[in-house]
């Protein structure tokens, strides 16, 4: 089957597919008035669709087929060495229950190009300007700190930022339309990383040394996936070493594999930030007992429980991307582990008037590292006008 190379011939699963759907019982003469009757618009664009009885044949067919090749052909993805499939999931065939996906409905823009949620109280750092010279002045400036998005003080107590990726837009105002005029913009992407206090300084060095810039936000990721299968399934096991040997923005570096204790369930219309399988093991073992599943909670959040019920980690879901765990919690675990918590910060400023960057794209790096007592050290470290 070997995804990423045509080495399988297609013609073969055509042929299954149209023998099955004969021998499931379609034929012209049962269904064809029916499914002419639908329309085509109705079929694609209808929130409710209503698919072809054909077409849920082809579906089985296909499914048959694909379970066919799995028993007997090996899997490569791209260049990837040859081996079993391991399941549906990688192959992009899982069927979702819809009351185990992530959540219902397709992601409004709203949520996909989210600010901060609104329980937290950060403030933008878009400023109020009017003119271009402002705002390419603006986008050519310093960046001020990012230790706003680094911890949250929420339900009466303080949170610590595993993982956000924030998007910040001015507001033009009533009645002015889009690319009429230069609209600013920022969006910040913090990250977290676990090292241990052996290696702090030359952890540091190599995190101070490094425009993060360039290789992109994403985060390990689990294709079609469901949090009730969060840790145990298997494709969270592959994950896992994804985020314990992290190289997403140090991929030039010979020594350059990090723990980032974060991952992410995704597949096309949904997504949601966990923590790494190992550091949801690894919690249970500090605080003595095993940790909940994730659990989708009131107000829009994942959460996750300790022994007596009491969340201690939750992420955004509804708005932003935000992952964070209780601080006292943290602490408690950082010191039985002999590890020291380091953030890593990418940022970029524009002002984009539909056709240009009215004063060019800059981007800014910092690396903070959280000491002991909940002290905040560092600063910015790289940046670069574009």
């Amino acid at each position: 089957m070997f995804r990423g190379r045509d080495e399988h011939d297609a013609r073969f699963a055509r042929r299954y597919i149209w023998q099955r759907i004969i021998e499931l019982g379609w034929t012209p003469e049962r269904f064809s008035k029916f499914e002419n009757s639908l329309g085509y618009a109705e079929r694609i664009t209808s929130e409710k669709r209503t698919e072809r009885i054909s077409k849920k044949y082809q579906w089985i067919g296909l499914h048959e087929y694909l379970g066919h090749l799995s028993d007997s052909l090996l899997f490569r993805e791209w260049d990837a060495p040859a081996r079993p499939v391991r399941g549906a999931w990688e192959l992009g065939q899982r069927d979702y229950h819809p009351e185990l996906a992530l959540e219902t409905g397709r992601k409004t823009e709203e949520q996909t190009n989210a600010g901060p949620p609104r329980w937290w109280g950060v403030d933008s750092p878009i400023p109020t300007f009017t003119s271009q010279i402002e705002k390419r002045n603006w986008v050519q400036s310093d960046f001020e700190p990012f230790e706003q998005y680094l911890r949250i003080d929420h339900a009466q107590r303080r949170w610590v930022v595993l993982k956000n990726h924030l998007n910040f837009e001015e507001d033009l105002g009533f009645g002015v339309k889009k690319y009429t005029t230069a609209q600013m913009a920022q969006w910040i992407d913090v990250r977290t990383f676990l090292i241990p206090d052996s290696q702090l300084a030359k952890r540091l060095k190599v995190l101070r040394s490094k425009n993060f810039y360039g290789d992109g936000c994403e985060v390990p990721h689990v294709y079609q996936c469901w949090m009730s299968e969060y840790p145990w399934h298997p494709s969270f096991k592959e994950v896992n070493e994804h985020c314990l040997n992290n190289n997403i923005w140090f991929r030039k570096l010979i020594d350059g594999f990090f723990y980032l204790p974060v991952c992410d369930i995704s597949d096309d219309d949904r997504r949601i930030l966990l923590p790494a399988p190992s550091l949801h093991k690894a919690l249970g073992e500090v605080l003595g007992h095993p940790l909940s599943a994730p659990t989708l909670g009131v107000g829009g959040f994942m959460e996750i429980h300790d022994r007596t019920g009491c969340c201690i980690i939750k992420a955004s879901i509804k708005q932003g991307a935000v992952l964070m765990i209780d601080e006292s919690v943290l602490t408690t675990f950082l010191k039985a582990k002999k590890l020291t918590l380091v953030w890593a910060v990418l940022s970029e400023k524009t002002a984009w008037d539909g056709a240009h960057h009215v004063g060019g794209m800059n981007n800014q790096s910092a690396v903070y590292v959280l000491r002991q007592k909940g002290k905040i050290t560092g600063g910015h470290t790289h940046g670069e006008k574009l």
